[in-house]
C-alpha cells in the first residue's frame, strides 16, 4: 500500500520528483522554453522546444557506462538541451557534466554522417549549492549563473560552439521577495521557496512568468495519472534520503565507538608502560589494565 502524506500546495523544485513533473511536462513545453532563457546567454536563446529526447543515452560500447539524464529536449535549429538539477555538491561534477555532454554531441551522428551535421550542446545544471570560484568576490545574489566554454587561452578567442555548460547556484542567492525584479529571480526565488507557500504572493502575481511557474507547481492542477507518479516518485526519493541518513548516522556512530575504544587502549597502554617502568609482571598488569599480555610484551620491547 502506498504512503500516505499530506500534500504543500506546490511541488519542491528542488527535488527530482518535483522538477521532472514541472519541466519534463509536454505540456509545460513554453514554459521550459522560457526558462532555458532565463539562464542561457541571449544570444543562445531557444525560440522552439521541437522535441524531447530519450533520458537513457545509448552505450558506446559493451560494458561502458550508462547515462541517465533528468530532462533533455531539442530545439528547432537542432540544438540539445540537458538540464539537470543537482540537488547536493559531488565528486568529479564538472566531469560528469561533460562526460553527459561529449555523449549527447557525438551521437547526433550515424555512419556516413559528416561532421557539419553536428549541432551544439548545451548542459544547464541547476544547483542547490554554490560552486567553488577563483574569485569569490565576483559571486553574489545578481552574478549566480557561471557559463563554460571551449576559448582560446592567451586571445581569449571562443571556439566554434560545441559543448557548453551552464550553473545557476541556487546557493549563491539570497534575495528577499521584494528584491525580486527579474523573471530570472522569481525562478530562484520560487524553486528555493515555493514549496513553503500557500498562494502565490501578491509580489509575484500579474507577472506572466511567475503565474505560469506556479500553475505548473500546483498540485492540485495535476491529473490523477501524473500525480500518481508524482508521489510514487517523492516516496522513492524520501525512501533514498532516509537510507542515506541513516547509513550516515550509522557511521558516525561506529566512529565515535571506534575513537572512544581506540582512545581507552591508549589510556591503558600508558598506565600499562608506568607499571612495567616499576617492575611489575606482565601477567598482572595485563590483568589490571584489560590489555593482553602480548600487547603488554609489545610495550615492554619498545
Amino acid at each position: 500500500m502506498m504512503e500516505n502524506f499530506k500534500h504543500p500546495r506546490y511541488v519542491d523544485l528542488r527535488s527530482d520528483a518535483g522538477f521532472k513533473a514541472v519541466f519534463a511536462d509536454r505540456n509545460n513545453r513554453e514554459l521550459l522554453r522560457q526558462t532555458l532563457n532565463l539562464l542561457l546567454p541571449e544570444e543562445n536563446a531557444v525560440e522552439q522546444i521541437t522535441e524531447y529526447l530519450d533520458r537513457e543515452q545509448e552505450l558506446d560500447f559493451i560494458g561502458g557506462k550508462g547515462t541517465c539524464y533528468d530532462l533533455i529536449c531539442k530545439g528547432r535549429d537542432g540544438r540539445r538541451f540537458i538540464v539537470e538539477l543537482q540537488k547536493e555538491p559531488q565528486t568529479a561534477f564538472f566531469e560528469r557534466c561533460m562526460y553527459y555532454c561529449a555523449g549527447t554531441y557525438h551521437g547526433q551522428l550515424r555512419r556516413g554522417d559528416h561532421y557539419d551535421k553536428l549541432c551544439p550542446v548545451f548542459l544547464v545544471g541547476i544547483l542547490n549549492f554554490r560552486l567553488v570560484h577563483e574569485d569569490e568576490s565576483l559571486w553574489d545574489s545578481d552574478h549566480v549563473v557561471s557559463e563554460y566554454q571551449m576559448i582560446e587561452k592567451r586571445t581569449g578567442e571562443f571556439a566554434p560552439p560545441a559543448i557548453s555548460c551552464i550553473f545557476a547556484e541556487l546557493g549563491r542567492f539570497g534575495k528577499r521577495l521584494r528584491e525580486c525584479g527579474s523573471d530570472r529571480d522569481v525562478l530562484f526565488y520560487m524553486m528555493q521557496h515555493g514549496s513553503v507557500l500557500e498562494e502565490l504572493p501578491k509580489e509575484l502575481k500579474h507577472r506572466p512568468y511567475a503565474e505560469a511557474l506556479a500553475e505548473a507547481c500546483e498540485i492540485a492542477g495535476f491529473s490523477d495519472v501524473k500525480k500518481q507518479i508524482y508521489d510514487e516518485d517523492m516516496i522513492s526519493e524520501r525512501d533514498i534520503a532516509a537510507k542515506c541518513d541513516y547509513a550516515f548516522r550509522q557511521g558516525e556512530a561506529k566512529g565515535e565507538a571506534k575513537g572512544k575504544a581506540e582512545g581507552e587502549t591508549k589510556k591503558a597502554k600508558v598506565v600499562a608502560a608506568n607499571l612495567l617502568a616499576k617492575g611489575l609482571p606482565s601477567s598482572l598488569i595485563a590483568e589490571c589494565t584489560g590489555l593482553s599480555e602480548e600487547e603488554v610484551l609489545e610495550l615492554k620491547a619498545v
